[in-house]
């Protein structure tokens, strides 16, 4: 299934299994997962979250500093 990224570093296209997590998806696209949050209709999802069907997602870098 296809698993579209829209990322401020350049969208990433995918291919991955039905039920393949976030977490999953991101590791394979090269993207840290604590570095940014993940959105689908302007709601975040958990990086445990389970993939069913083809999807384009938002990928937001988060920064902290002090």
């Amino acid at each position: 299934m296809n698993v579209q990224l829209l990322w401020k570093e350049g969208n990433v296209e995918l291919d991955v299994e039905v039920g393949t997590s976030i977490a999953q998806v991101l590791q394979k696209a090269n993207i840290l997962s604590s570095t940014v949050i993940v959105c689908y209709n302007d709601q975040i999802l958990p990086h445990s979250t389970l993939l069913q069907q083809e999807i384009t997602l938002e990928v937001i870098t988060i920064s902290s500093g002090g």
